[in-house]
């Protein structure tokens, strides 16, 4: 653990993997359930366990997160890490930012076949077809891991 920004960006760039087609950065370090990048840095010589991945992408590209914002993702893609694809905002522009894009969180695709599912039958038919990790899938589309697994394994189908 260091305080020395450019030995930090370093050690932060080490757990990301660049996507060229989308440009997106995806954090390859732990993450949580919603597949949201988790870090553990020293920031201003305060120790930071469990800090959202995009959020420390904001403060160490782009600066200072003002004081009630969220970092939110252009690409709709939560485990991207990647400044250029990050905006800050109030949590009412995130819902209304989510509800736009149609990406309400759901645990899981149990209802798969109700109106208002996450997944189109497209969308499934190119995560089958995707040679991407099912972790960086799984940040794309909004979804769970294992819920990607169960596409692949054809338990979830269109």
């Amino acid at each position: 653990m260091t305080t020395n920004n450019s030995t930090l960006r370093a050690r932060f760039e080490s757990k990301i993997e660049r996507i060229p087609i989308a440009g997106c950065w995806i954090w390859m370090a732990a993450s949580g359930h919603h597949g949201y990048g988790r870090a553990y840095a020293v920031l201003d010589g305060k120790q930071m366990n469990g800090l959202l991945a995009h959020r420390l992408a904001w403060m160490l590209y782009r600066g200072q997160i003002p004081k009630g914002l969220n970092v939110l993702h252009n690409c709709d893609v939560t485990s991207c890490v990647n400044p250029h694809h990050l905006f800050v905002g109030t949590q009412l522009e995130n819902i209304r930012d989510m509800d736009a894009k149609n990406r309400c969180l759901r645990k899981d695709l149990t209802a798969y076949n109700e109106p208002r599912r996450k997944l189109s039958d497209a969308d499934v038919i190119e995560i089958r077809e995707s040679r991407a990790t099912q972790r960086w899938l799984a940040g794309r589309y909004g979804v769970s891991q294992p819920t990607i697994c169960k596409i692949r394994n054809r338990e979830i189908s269109p």
